[in-house]
């Protein structure tokens, strides 16, 4: 695999500096990076609703191996039922429009995003690319077969 060092960042809307700026980490061990709402005008989202909210910047990740991954923040999530509307948000290498979010409001209360807001985490991982060998039966047995969804057992 191929080391990711470098992923070049550019700004996309004159507002990203103006609000922020580029995403960065808060703390030395911080695995991701804060994302803020790229947005002139605050975003009312209702109960239940979701929004795209532009991030201003675009991305060039060097190596398919490596995808940049958008998941929201943990404490917009607890506190206030602020997610990603498809849990988690997959930037291609090979994409190099501008970032966008789409935020879903799971609460039962009206949220509303301040332009500059932090509002999600932007991680880089490893993906894996295997051959996709199609067969006419899988080898081997497992315990579990093809049980799915419960068929573990209950929480």
């Amino acid at each position: 695999m191929t080391p990711l060092t470098d992923v070049d960042i550019k700004a996309e809307d004159p507002l990203l500096m103006k609000i922020g700026g580029f995403p960065a980490r808060s703390t030395d061990g911080s695995a991701g990076y804060d994302v803020r709402a790229c947005t002139a005008e605050r975003v009312v989202i209702e109960p239940g609703c979701d929004a795209v909210i532009s991030t201003g910047f675009s991305i060039a990740i060097p190596s398919a191996e490596w995808g940049c991954f958008f998941i929201p923040r943990s404490g917009l999530g607890i506190k206030n039922g602020i997610i990603m509307g498809n849990s988690v948000g997959l930037i291609d290498s090979d994409y190099r429009g501008i970032c966008h979010l789409s935020v879903w409001n799971r609460s039962d209360e009206t949220f509303i995003v301040q332009p500059g807001m932090r509002v999600a985490q932007m991680v880089f991982l490893p993906v894996g690319l295997p051959n996709l060998n199609v067969v006419e039966s899988h080898e081997g047995t497992t315990g579990r077969a093809a049980g799915g969804l419960g068929s573990t057992g209950t929480i």
